[in-house]
């Protein structure tokens, strides 16, 4: 097998994109996630019951030819009477000379329940249908053995439609939501082909759950959890701690670490990489927020990627002659 020089030493962090017998890949990375939540989860469409548009941009590996760039932008809101959530996002991957784009029109039935003792709790349940690409641009590559014809000067681009699915229960204070993504692209897979150069998506499941716990009127604390699992590669599990300050900033930090699951066979480099990040949002007025967070490896590829940087930003347009809410802890 070929080597790169935009890879040199990320293969020991389990980045092995150009084996032609690839097992697995993971979905593109994003520390935010828990400010946009469209990014994991069609559930989310709606949850704000107001018009929001978000936008996330991260730099992986700071420093690192070829280091993964993300950029993703969702814009969502409901309708009949907050009983229906709407939302679209675009997301754009890049790792070396492959290219993933994906855009997904989302849709949530949002069940509303009774207030008990003044408690609202909403039951979502989100589905979502678009399309996404991938690319291999040839022309980009540097391999060691120049009579490698499969991957030298080659463009190769597949399209495929995708679907994700999702459910998310909140209350005021605590939610919980569970998602599933890569239903199309892995079920509608072309057949198994000796020149496909581009690796295989794989069936991605995400489980997060939080919960907001006042300190005083003041100031919060919101801690929460999201687990990643790729059903053919490693999984992860991120244990969140933020603090919300007179209710416009949140400042907080993320332990992320390799988690054993279903005894899948994973090569024991990638079962335990583990990263800490920590982060701020602020919201500047009613409608504008800004965040940014920093990531740190902790494991042996932080020699060879020091650092990620990641800025967010969310707008809120409210519905006329209606107040805007207090930020979403979630």
């Amino acid at each position: 097998m070929s080597k790169f020089k935009f890879i040199n030493g990320l293969i020991i962090g389990g980045i092995c994109l150009w084996s032609s017998a690839i097992r697995a890949q993971q979905a593109p990375q994003l520390s935010q996630y828990m400010f946009h939540g469209l990014f994991i989860n069609p559930a989310y469409a709606g949850y704000r019951e107001q018009l929001n548009v978000t936008g996330v941009y991260r730099n992986q590996w700071t420093g690192v030819e070829g280091a993964p760039r993300t950029g993703s932008l969702a814009i969502d809101g409901t309708m009949n009477e907050d009983r229906v959530g709407l939302g679209l996002n675009i997301t754009a991957d890049r790792l070396g000379a492959t290219t993933n784009l994906s855009a997904y029109a989302n849709y949530a039935y949002r069940i509303k329940f009774d207030n008990y003792e003044g408690v609202p709790k909403t039951l979502a349940i989100g589905i979502s249908a678009g399309v996404a690409q991938q690319s291999l641009d040839g022309t980009k590559l540097s391999p060691d053995e120049t009579n490698d014809l499969r991957l030298l000067n080659q463009r190769k681009t597949v399209t495929m439609p995708d679907a994700r699915v999702g459910v998310l229960y909140n209350t005021d204070r605590f939610y919980a939501g569970l998602s599933v993504d890569n239903i199309g692209v892995h079920f509608l897979k072309p057949k198994k082909d000796p020149e496909r150069l581009l690796p295989e998506k794989k069936i991605n499941l995400y489980l997060l759950a939080g919960y907001l716990l006042p300190l005083s009127e003041s100031l919060a604390l919101r801690p929460s959890l999201l687990m990643k699992n790729d059903l053919a590669g490693p999984s992860s599990l991120d244990l969140n701690m933020y603090m919300l300050i007179q209710q416009m900033v949140w400042v907080g930090a993320t332990y992320r670490t390799g988690i054993g699951l279903f005894n899948k066979n994973v090569d024991p480099r990638l079962e335990k990489p583990s990263a800490v990040v920590v982060g701020a949002q602020f919201y500047l007025g009613d409608r504008f927020r800004l965040g940014y967070s920093y990531d740190r490896s902790l494991n042996a590829t932080s020699t060879f990627s020091p650092s990620s940087h990641e800025v967010s930003v969310g707008i809120l347009f409210p519905r006329s002659n209606e107040q805007t809410l207090t930020p979403r802890f979630f």
